[in-house]
């Protein structure tokens, strides 16, 4: 059952926007994170927690605005760590091996300290990569479940989807890299 979206915002030290999720994350909720996020980064402050402890519902829009939201703000310069994803949520963002490319962290203290301790790596986020194989129709984010079925010894590895650009190269319909802003 889908309900509404309540978004709380607090800058911490160190110029870091905690933003709590609490309810549905759906096509008709998107919106109001894309917003929030949007209005820091237009502040200059390019440092996001998502703390997901109260997330109840995350559909395919949902993580579409993840994906927006992880390019637009790694595009500035910036980084996003999720803190306190479960059940549901924490399903799909194993699912689509979201970690592979993100920090998650236990609690948004410890995803704030992540950005303030050098010695603190993301898990797996060295940056967002795209990948095809010379046969493929598609190009993916490097973490889709429809990249692991490409050809190894064909693949072709990529950091920016700039690259695909004047290409027959067509953005994967399950992952949809073209999504990000």
């Amino acid at each position: 059952m889908m309900t509404g979206l309540e978004i709380t915002e607090k800058v911490v030290g160190h110029g870091i926007v905690v933003i709590g999720l609490s309810g549905s994350l759906h096509e008709a909720t998107v919106k109001l994170l894309e917003d929030a996020i949007r209005k820091h980064l237009d502040l200059g402050t390019p440092r996001f927690v998502i703390d997901c402890e109260n997330l109840t519902y995350l559909n395919s829009k949902g993580v579409g605005a993840f994906n927006w939201a992880i390019g637009g703000i790694r595009a500035r310069g910036g980084d996003i760590k999720f803190s306190r994803v479960k059940g549901k949520a924490k399903n799909i963002f194993d699912m689509l091996g979201l970690d592979e490319f993100i920090q998650i962290c236990q609690s948004p203290e410890a995803a704030v300290k992540a950005f303030t301790d050098p010695n603190a790596k993301p898990l797996g986020a060295e940056s967002l990569s795209y990948v095809t194989a010379k046969d493929s129709k598609y190009y993916h984010y490097s973490w889709c479940k429809e990249a692991k079925k490409l050809d190894q010894k064909t693949l072709i590895k990529v950091t920016s989807r700039l690259e695909f650009f004047g290409t027959e190269k067509l953005p994967c319909p399950v992952c949809r890299p073209a999504d990000l802003a």
